[in-house]
């Protein structure tokens, strides 16, 4: 069991424990990358690397309804819950501090207000891109102003802060935001909620038309060598799209609600949650299906999926205040990472100088 240390940031969180399946600490220091996730409900961004002896190690910060992750080894976004924070690293290649090759220093901070964001990406040219789920569209950040919409559904008659649909999922494609999900085709305050099993879609916002159909509560869309997954976390199934419409392949069932989901070296990483029992999670076919799989009940944990065999082959499963996750990332080509709080007297002394 891994203990979760005392986060530092914007309030204090519960404690919480992490237990790895055997060889998964060296699954992670042979794949030579840090993960990263969000826990939501709990208010933390996660980082998990390797010390020099490959004991796998973990680092939280807090911060309220941490959810959307954007990050490469030089910047990292968050959003919360009416912000979204920007980090730099301040470690140059090479460099360490203590323990840590990637160090990220909060340098700007973008007050939202309550937009409940959810997925975020760069696009090429660096742009954050970002699901504006209360507002229904995709939007970027414009000085002065809470968002800049980007695109709308052809199913949203106005942007207004009502959730009509559920749009939560985002990917690029060749440097453009392509595409997205929502929960349903629906243009009324939370109208999603009533068609939630099966009123589900995944859309290509470039050529605005569907790419798969009749989804149940469908999230993460992930653009990755050519391929299109998602998860289709009414069901539990991480899935396979073919971009051109139509076919949709299950690749493998997991024993959660299903969210978060990042592609490298030919595994998936996969967020689950347990459960919430309230009209959003219940009556949706995921029941029925960890039944069918063995499974008493959905936990939470982060699953390491083999693409190629479709089982999962590693997990961390996680105890204490920390029953769900949101987003899940990979950081390639580092051991381990972490993010500078606000509680301690730290955030002082972290100063980097303009050239």
């Amino acid at each position: 069991m891994l203990p979760g240390g005392a986060a530092t940031g914007q309030f204090v969180s519960a404690p919480y424990g992490v237990a790895a399946t055997p060889g998964f600490d060296r699954w992670l220091a042979d794949l030579g990358a840090v993960l990263v996730v969000t826990t939501y409900e709990s208010g933390r961004i996660i980082f998990f690397g390797c010390q020099e002896d490959g004991q796998l190690v973990n680092t939280a910060r807090t911060f309220e309804r941490a959810m959307g992750l954007c990050l490469d080894r030089n910047e990292l976004h968050l959003s919360t819950l009416y912000q979204v924070w920007h980090f730099r690293n301040l470690l140059a290649p090479g460099n360490r501090f203590g323990d840590y090759d990637i160090f990220y220093a909060p340098r700007t901070c973008h007050v939202t207000g309550l937009l409940d964001i959810h997925d975020m990406a760069f696009e090429g040219d660096g742009r954050v891109v970002f699901a504006n789920t209360f507002y229904s569209c995709v939007a970027t950040f414009a000085d002065g102003f809470s968002f800049r919409p980007l695109w709308k559904p052809p199913w949203i008659s106005a942007l207004a802060p009502e959730d009509r649909c559920h749009l939560n999922g985002l990917c690029v494609r060749d440097g453009k935001a392509r595409y997205v999900t929502a929960v349903g085709r629906t243009d009324s305050r939370e109208g999603w909620r009533a068609g939630r099993n099966g009123g589900g879609v995944l859309w290509d916002i470039v050529e605005d038309r569907p790419v798969a159909q009749g989804l149940c509560m469908p999230h993460s869309p992930r653009w990755h060598d050519g391929r299109l997954f998602f998860i289709n976390a009414g069901t539990g199934f991480l899935c396979e799209a073919n971009p051109a419409g139509g076919a949709v392949r299950e690749v493998c069932f997991c024993p959660g609600f299903a969210r978060g989901l990042a592609i490298h070296e030919g595994f998936a990483l996969v967020g689950i949650s347990s459960q919430r029992q309230n009209r959003t999670f219940s009556d949706v076919p995921l029941d029925a299906n960890l039944k069918a799989h063995g499974a008493t009940e959905s936990r939470c944990a982060l699953l390491v999926i083999d693409l190629a065999a479709g089982r999962i082959v590693h997990e961390l499963t996680f105890s204490g205040s920390v029953n769900e996750l949101y987003d899940v990332a990979v950081l390639p080509g580092a051991r381990r990472a972490n993010a500078l709080g606000f509680m301690k007297d730290d955030i002082f002394y972290a100063i980097n100088i303009a050239s």
